[in-house]
């Protein structure tokens, strides 16, 4: 071998060296990075340990047993019942049966369960709101409930009313409300009319003539006042706030995105434009729901699941009403449904 050529053979044996040497300190340099991080973290864990050993004070916490925790009223929302209704099992998949006698535990159970909310969720309420929002009664607005229906709209506006004057005598015993003020709104069922009419619409009312005759009931009351509206509307002070309530069939929802909140909205601020409320409360939807900053609150149903919303796909829902906690200072307080017991939605 030529002289050049062993200096060559040794220059690159001693560069391989070197890399392999470069790779040696390489390995080792990670290695020791790994193994300073694993150090960290023990000793990380050693210190919670250590403190966590250490007994530390406790505070302790008192409840707040304030008798007067700011003027509040009770708005109890009522609506959509349809008391004559039938609903048979096998037509809505098994999620729901529907009699007047079915009816008529449910509402029981929804006043019951109305005077237990005054207890757990009110502390010093005096003032307590029935609202009557309509559809009691599901009437003959279509050919086929003449056929279905167990009772005809004049019944069904009797047995409404027995229903509603039981519950009234029931919370007015039970709560002890100084103050019970009973806004009523006619819904769209109750029309004698096959079409809507915006100007007489209370004319044509089994409602509004069942709303009457409870006026005439309690007319003579000390603190029980019913407040039949002749209009769309019906508003009420509480708490010095101005509620707006109505039956809620005003608002058109054709079925699009984000459901019914985006017409509600548009139509709340046109009205607001005229007379500004606090509050909307209101029904037809048959399903409980809130808009944001709780503006408005759209009541649920007692007849739950029907034919009609089974065969538009709408969601299964409970029967459910609202018992709302409205406060002088922050307006809506607590919103909590009154669900019908589980036995009367299931039974024949």
């Amino acid at each position: 071998m030529s002289l050049a050529n062993k200096i060559k053979a040794e220059s690159v044996a001693e560069n391989r060296e070197l890399l392999r040497l470069r790779g040696q300190v390489r390995s080792l340099t990670d290695e020791n990075r790994k193994l300073l991080t694993e150090l960290d973290d023990a000793e990380r864990r050693s210190s919670v340990v250590e403190s966590l050993k250490q007994r530390r004070a406790v505070e302790r916490w008192e409840r707040d047993r304030k008798n007067n925790p700011g003027p509040h009223s009770v708005i109890l929302a009522l609506s959509d019942w349809h008391i004559e209704e039938v609903v048979v099992r096998d037509q809505v998949y098994g999620a729901n049966a529907y009699t007047p006698e079915i009816a008529r535990k449910r509402v029981t159970h929804t006043f019951q369960k109305a005077a237990e909310y005054w207890e757990r969720y009110t502390k010093g309420a005096t003032e307590l709101v029935v609202a009557l929002l309509g559809d009691f009664i599901t009437g003959f607005i279509h050919e086929e409930l003449e056929e279905t229906n167990a009772l005809s709209p004049m019944q069904a506006t009797f047995e409404a009313l027995d229903m509603i004057h039981s519950g009234l005598e029931f919370l007015e015993k039970e709560t002890k409300a100084k103050n019970i003020v009973v806004p009523c709104c006619f819904g769209n069922h109750s029309r004698t009319t096959k079409k809507r009419r915006i100007k007489t619409e209370w004319r044509h009312s089994y409602e509004y003539a069942m709303y009457e005759r409870l006026q005439m009931i309690y007319s003579s009351h000390p603190k029980l006042k019913v407040f039949p509206a002749r209009g769309y509307m019906n508003y009420v002070m509480v708490q010095g706030r101005l509620v707006r309530f109505h039956h809620g069939h005003a608002i058109r929802y054709g079925g699009g995105i984000g459901g019914i909140t985006i017409p509600t909205n548009k139509l709340v601020a046109g009205w607001d434009r005229s007379r500004k409320s606090d509050l909307d409360v209101f029904g037809h939807f048959h399903s409980q729901q809130c808009g944001s900053g709780f503006r408005w609150i759209c009541n649920g149903s007692v007849i739950g699941q029907t034919e009609y919303s089974a065969d538009l796909g709408c969601d299964p829902t409970e029967p459910k009403q609202s018992f709302i906690v409205f406060d002088r200072k922050f307006g809506v307080r607590t919103v909590a449904p009154i669900i019908s017991d589980e036995s009367y939605s299931v039974a024949e």
